[in-house]
């Protein structure tokens, strides 16, 4: 299916020693007609993007993470960021997550994205939402109807020349509403 989206509000919301930009975004068709919040991530070490679909309106994070040397330093900032907006969107038992996983054509940096992976699905099961973890790959197929197709494509008028994080969790989160999950 494909979907039509609309930026409604851009703003820096800023948290701690964290960079976060929210998008408020409309979706057409409304996908938010349902009884579930979906969740979406794009994890990583330094920049990340988590998505929320649900409940009239649908909000996407890029999120810039101070870097850090120690990876419990890292593993612990994921946590916390991923804790802290999931507290905002007081998700409910029944909300579906996706993390987007390993692209297995990449092999350089996927230690530190397995450390980001696993920190924010514990932040999520710590919620009561158990996380399914979805290659890039597939998760393009089934939203965009090819593998190879990029989320800030086929939505450039959301497109950010730097930071596209929180289009590819967009992308995560509505793989849910494509399975019909």
């Amino acid at each position: 299916m494909k979907f039509t989206v609309s930026l409604g509000e851009k703003l820096d919301v800023g948290y701690d020693s964290f960079r976060i930009i929210r998008y408020r975004v409309i979706v057409q068709p409304a996908v938010i007609e349902m009884n579930k919040m979906l969740i979406g991530i794009d994890p990583g070490q330094v920049n990340m993007g988590m998505a929320f679909v649900g409940h009239g309106y649908s909000d996407l994070y890029q999120i810039g993470l101070p870097f850090d040397s120690d990876p419990s330093i890292r593993i612990m900032n994921v946590a916390e960021v991923v804790s802290s907006l999931l507290e905002a969107w007081l998700p409910q038992p029944g909300d579906r997550a996706c993390i987007e996983y390993a692209a297995y054509n990449k092999l350089h940096g996927q230690v530190p994205l397995a450390e980001a992976r696993t920190s924010a699905g514990i932040a999520l099961m710590q919620k009561g939402i158990v996380p399914l973890f979805v290659p890039p790959a597939t998760i393009r197929k089934t939203v965009f109807g090819k593998g190879t197709i990029r989320a800030e494509d086929v939505w450039p008028e959301l497109a950010d020349k730097k930071h596209n994080d929180f289009l590819v969790a967009f992308s995560c989160a509505l793989y849910f509403y494509e399975k019909g999950l």
